[in-house]
């Protein structure tokens, strides 16, 4: 385990940047080419490593350990459980309207409706569906997001690039090689576990 804790550090250890790089490598080399079946259309595709985005659909009232002890560590456990999720790397960062979202990289597919349902559960536990549902009238917010990524030459890199962005580089927009969701925010945290 790995966790970059202190949020007032401007950048990464190079003994820090290793080890995250290395645990992205360990993933990436344990992650093996997978055929899935779309189930609206029926089509398989390929699938090997996929990028996972959980937010708070209502403003945070939380402080950040509560929500990382509550919501992240519960989603999991649960995700252990329920899709066999042994190896992963999660991130916290902050959004710029000042909720605390995360990004978990893992070698498993996990099927879009089931991670929001589990997710959204989650995170009723300290009432931010309810707080959504009083202005949007319904209780599914879209609260997560889940890509595979391809056409990325190297992984490795740019998913070390992306994890340490704001403290290696010290300023608040990186260009990018793909846009894997549109998020530019401030890094706060990072997290590594290998199975």
């Amino acid at each position: 385990n790995f966790e970059h804790g202190n949020l007032n550090r401007n950048k990464l250890s190079n003994a820090a940047t290793k080890k995250l790089s290395r645990s992205i490598k360990y993933l990436l080399y344990n992650a093996h080419t997978k055929k899935v079946t779309n189930n609206k259309t029926g089509k398989k595709f390929t699938y090997k490593v996929g990028f996972v985005t959980l937010t708070l659909p209502s403003h945070q009232e939380h402080t950040d350990q509560e929500i990382k002890s509550t919501c992240i560590n519960q989603f999991l456990i649960e995700a252990k459980k329920k899709w066999n999720v042994k190896n992963y790397v999660w991130k916290a960062e902050r959004q710029k309207n000042g909720n605390l979202h995360f990004h978990i990289l893992t070698d498993v597919f996990i099927p879009y409706k089931e991670l929001r349902f589990t997710w959204n559960r989650i995170i009723e536990k300290l009432g931010y569906v309810s707080r959504f549902a009083e202005y949007h009238k319904h209780y599914d917010p879209n609260s997560t997001d889940i890509h595979s990524l391809t056409k990325i030459k190297n992984v490795t890199a740019y998913l070390t690039k992306y994890m340490i962005k704001e403290t290696f580089l010290n300023r608040t927009k990186v260009k990018r090689d793909i846009k894997v969701h549109g998020s530019k925010e401030l890094f706060k945290d990072i997290s590594v576990s290998k199975g």
